[in-house]
């Protein structure tokens, strides 16, 4: 009887095989965290599980052009934050007094909250940086409207102010002119 199963042996091996490489490839092309970096460039990071970067999406021209100039995909994601921060173009942004808005964001606070430790660690000391976390349910809602995390929570606050704002006009405007809007608004409310 046991010789009757051993050709079925190597087949279940392979089967078995396959099934976990599969497995092993979904696990880790999926994201469990999205680093919003915005400037004027909009880029999201999306990072697996292993804190590799497995997928850049661009919200704009210039961040199409950040993506095109720097290979992000597949580094740890300290790694490229500090490829983006070090980036001339963005470097060139910041003397400018243009504002850097980095936004961590997952389904995992405990590691939302990790991640954004190190990379306030590894911005700390640059002019106009500012980072947060963000609940992951406002990524829908944020890509729904065509913005990246950052920009969308930026949106939501210029909203409580200016219900009449659209995503659109967030959309052209930098970092810097969200911020200056929103200053504007709330002493305008005050």
């Amino acid at each position: 009887k046991q010789t009757r199963f051993k050709p079925l042996i190597p087949i279940a091996i392979c089967v078995l095989a396959v099934l976990m490489i599969v497995g092993g490839f979904q696990i880790y092309f999926t994201p469990v965290s999205v680093i919003s970096v915005d400037v004027n460039p909009s880029v999201e990071l999306a990072v697996n599980c292993f804190d590799t970067v497995v997928s850049v999406e661009e919200y704009n021209e210039d961040g199409q052009k950040l993506k095109d100039a720097l290979n992000l995909q597949f580094l740890n994601y300290i790694d490229a934050v500090e490829k983006i921060i070090k980036d001339q173009t963005i470097q060139d942004y910041l003397l400018q007094d243009e504002v850097l808005s980095i936004v961590v964001t997952g389904s995992d606070a405990q590691k939302d909250e990790e991640m954004l430790a190190a990379i306030r660690n590894c911005t700390a000391g640059q002019k106009n940086t500012y980072c947060y976390r963000a609940d992951a349910d406002q990524g829908e809602a944020a890509h729904a409207e065509g913005l990246s995390y950052g920009k969308y929570r930026a949106f939501l606050e210029v909203q409580a102010f200016d219900p009449d704002i659209t995503p659109e006009e967030i959309q052209k405007m930098s970092m810097r002119e969200i911020r200056e809007l929103l200053a504007h608004l709330s002493n305008e409310t005050a």
